[in-house]
């Protein structure tokens, strides 16, 4: 491209982090019209107000949604530390579930910090307590931005294989110990990894940092004042990923999950119907696999509750175009929420885990 027909392409790390006209998704330079920018998907304030009106209604809603990250995060990384701590505490009776959730409360945890660190950043961007004028700033965004939604997916599929290992063990209790033997389930949060790393590679490698070069005289692009270094995108990858493969990353992410949620949920209820009236017929071991389903059930429940932000942000940009930034910190409140009430639940419906609970309070105060 020559420089009187450049249009560069910003990633969303930087749509995120200007304000655009509102008549477009571009910004031309204000001394060559023919040298611009512009924006796939773009970012703004329900208001329409300006990064620059820290005054405004959406900075103050953002700063409500910060403080209410912030306490529900710090909650949930204290409920998901003491899970850990309670089932690793049963030496003698440790069971493939208590593995798996173990490994559910430690990706829960990264969601909550993750969850934190994004709000807080983005609030004191909004109201200019810090600024994008330095490489390092950038990679922080950049790393940031992707551990949220890394972990988030690391937390939702694990989720899933815990559900699907749940209906397992009701629905088809011989044939568990041979499909989910501990080498199995061993594997099964590397599989949930795997799956978290594909679903972030586009997120993570369609866009490179460059030099702000319309800094430079002969410019002035008013949206890209003050950056030193912008977010752009590599065009190859975004096509690939975003046109050719029709977005399919996002789809298996925010998508994918509450159908085979719905399905193992609706299948495990059944099935529990179903022993329940022959209950006098039941083995102990029997019984014993309806505690797991009936501990996670309300789990996946409050789950797709917590969907509800995600689902609606998704629909928008796809419909929009656009990403409301109050939506966006929304996100991070949904995914610390969810991430926070696994340790109720469990407290709430499990009366094993109830009991392991008190007495590791009882021995932490010095009263066992």
């Amino acid at each position: 491209m020559t420089h009187q027909q450049s249009v560069v392409t910003l990633n969303i790390l930087t749509c995120f982090h200007i304000d655009l006209p509102l008549t477009g998704n571009r910004d031309c330079s204000l001394l060559n019209s023919t040298i611009c920018v512009e924006c796939d998907v773009i970012t703004r304030f329900f208001t329409g107000e300006l990064l620059t009106e820290t005054s405004g209604s959406s900075h103050r809603i953002s700063l409500g949604i910060w403080l209410i990250t912030v306490i529900v995060g710090l909650f949930g990384i204290t409920n998901n530390i003491v899970i850990a701590l309670v089932v690793n505490r049963r030496r003698t009776k440790r069971k493939k579930f208590d593995f798996l959730i173990t490994f559910l409360a430690v990706f829960d945890s990264f969601t909550c910090i993750g969850s934190i660190y994004t709000t807080t950043a983005s609030v004191l961007f909004f109201y200019g307590y810090i600024t994008l004028d330095a490489l390092s700033s950038w990679y922080s965004v950049k790393v940031t931005s992707i551990a949220v939604l890394f972990s988030r997916s690391l937390s939702y599929f694990m989720t899933v294989i815990i559900n699907t290992y749940c209906y397992a063990g009701v629905a088809h209790p011989l044939r568990t110990k041979q499909w989910f033997s501990w080498k199995t389930v061993r594997m099964l949060p590397l599989l949930a990894l795997v799956v978290a790393v594909f679903i972030n590679i586009p997120r993570l490698g369609c866009e490179e940092l460059s030099e702000n070069v319309y800094n430079e005289k002969g410019f002035d692009i008013p949206s890209l004042r003050g950056f030193k270094y912008i977010a752009v995108q590599r065009n190859k990858c975004w096509k690939f990923w975003f046109e050719t493969m029709f977005r399919i990353h996002d789809y298996i992410d925010y998508l994918l999950p509450l159908p085979i949620l719905l399905l193992l949920n609706f299948l495990s209820y059944l099935k529990m119907r179903e022993l329940k009236r022959s209950r006098m017929e039941l083995s102990s071991s029997q019984l014993k696999r309806l505690k797991p389903v009936k501990m996670f059930l309300p789990v996946v429940f409050f789950l797709f509750f917590c969907n509800i932000g995600p689902f609606i942000m998704f629909v928008t940009v796809v419909v929009t175009g656009v990403v409301y930034r109050e939506l966006s910190l929304m996100l991070a409140l949904w995914n610390a929420l969810n991430c926070s009430a696994n340790f109720v639940i469990y407290y709430w419906r499990s009366n094993e885990f109830r009991k392991d609970t008190n007495a590791l309070f009882l021995h932490c105060f010095g009263r066992q």
